[in-house]
Order: structure tokens, then C-alpha cells, then sequence
């Protein structure tokens, strides 16, 4: 009888890591940018900034954010392998830093205040760019 309790918590314990580790693969790497971008701004869904190159010298750059929506008045992080929508019901759209904050419409037609880190952006050599292990939205 041990054996079987024993081999039942053994397969639970191997389907537990198999989801956690799922679940990794499946979470959005924090962005960088900021640490190395300043005059950080938004315009609807697009991030721009000045950012620096590796010679040092900035240079002016824009992405537009993927995979972020409006839920209910709630900014969502869904797939980064789509358009963001958030920009089409939301207003005062803001960023500071990688925090991006809006008024966002409700169901019931209110607005509330919301904010997201946007994920997975970095600078690459003076643009700023998804982390490698996540292409872009179209």
C-alpha cells in the first residue's frame, strides 16, 4: 500500500514541476529599458524613447506595445503574439518607466485608473526591442 501512495505522489510531484515549469516558459520577462532609455513616452500603443547605443550616444526609437487589453477597466497583459487593444478604450495613457497607466472605460461605462508593467521590451544597441524568446505583435 506505501508503494502505491508512495508512486501516486511521485507522478502528482512530476505533473506539479511539469506545470510550474510550463508556466515559466510561459511568463513574460520583466523589460529593461529604462535603465538604459530616458525621455520615455507613450502615443497610443506605441513606447518611444531615446535610447542609448553602445557608442554611447542616444538615438530616438519607438515599438508598438503587444498583448496588452482593456478587461473590464483593468489593463491585461493576454499574448504578446497580438496588437495591444487597450489604446481603443482607454484615455490619458501614460508611461513612467515601464509602468503604463490609463483611465480605462468599464463595462457599465465608468472609467477607473489602471496600470501594467509592459513586458518582455529592451534596448538593443539604441532600439528598443522584444526579449529574443518573444517576437513582436503585428
Amino acid at each position: 500500500m506505501c508503494g502505491t501512495i508512495r508512486q501516486a505522489l511521485f507522478s502528482a510531484g512530476v505533473a506539479a514541476t511539469l506545470c510550474a515549469a510550463t508556466a515559466r516558459a510561459d511568463a513574460q520577462s520583466a523589460s529593461t529599458y529604462e535603465a538604459s532609455c530616458r525621455h520615455i513616452g507613450v502615443a497610443g500603443k506605441t513606447l518611444y524613447a531615446d535610447c542609448r547605443r553602445n557608442a554611447g550616444v542616444f538615438k530616438q526609437t519607438a515599438l508598438p506595445i503587444a498583448g496588452i487589453d482593456n478587461d473590464n477597466g483593468a489593463l491585461r497583459f493576454t499574448t504578446m503574439y497580438r496588437a495591444s487593444t487597450f489604446q481603443d478604450s482607454c484615455t490619458d495613457i501614460v508611461v513612467s518607466g515601464t509602468m503604463l497607466s490609463a483611465r480605462c472605460r468599464r463595462a457599465d461605462g465608468g472609467f477607473v485608473r489602471t496600470s501594467i508593467a509592459i513586458p518582455g521590451i529592451e534596448n538593443v544597441d539604441g532600439d528598443l526591442r522584444y526579449s529574443p524568446s518573444r517576437p513582436p505583435a503585428k
